[in-house]
């Protein structure tokens, strides 16, 4: 992990302001320790490619984890219709690797230089958003590192049950949240060929 001052700013440029940013790979998240006694005591966020209008995913003071992708960030699953990305990867690099083998994503929004973490994070839609949903209605599974230090792999039960472990995450995830925000479950990936 690599970390260094650095001044941010989201896409606009407005309102830069300086953090630790440390640079990580999906493998050493396995040492969440390490990364969390790196962390001070204005808390972290995570950060993609910058491209959120405002200051989301700066935290001037603060720290700010940027994921790198990892050794392996693109698995086409193409017998079953779905992929498996690390989540630092960019829309940009993803479809260069998809589109020649005849797959595109079902929810592309104005700009290919974000990552798939940050799209998540922040629900886009594209021009179909009324037929297609935003790009979260197709995430089947997340694996996210929760401030405890655990990584939880968050997403819908690989076994046939009547909804249970969706309704137990939600829960989970509302608990975590807060009682202000409502949490989502997510919902089944697709992609379209």
């Amino acid at each position: 992990m690599k970390s260094e001052r650095t001044a941010l700013a989201g896409w606009g440029g407005t309102a830069p302001s300086v953090a630790t940013v440390i640079d990580v790979r999906p493998d050493e998240l396995d040492d969440a320790d390490a990364l969390l006694s790196q962390i001070g005591p204005r808390g972290a966020i995570a950060r993609g490619l910058g491209r959120s209008y405002g200051d989301p995913a700066q935290n001037g003071g603060g720290t700010v984890i940027r994921l790198q992708p990892g050794a392996d960030p693109i698995r086409l699953h193409a017998d079953t219709g779905t992929i498996t990305v690390d989540a630092g990867v960019s829309l940009d690099d993803l479809l260069r690797v998809i589109i020649p083998q005849g797959w595109f994503v079902p929810v592309s929004p104005g700009t290919r230089f974000v990552t798939v973490g940050g799209a998540i994070a922040s629900d886009v839609h594209g021009k179909g958003h009324h037929v297609d949903g935003t790009f979260g209605a197709h995430v089947s599974e997340i694996e996210m590192l929760l401030a405890h230090g655990l990584l939880h792999l968050m997403g819908y039960d690989h076994e046939t049950d009547d909804g249970t472990m969706m309704r137990l995450q939600a829960r989970a995830l509302a608990a975590a949240r807060g009682p202000t925000r409502r949490a989502r479950a997510p919902r089944k990936a697709t992609v379209n060929r």
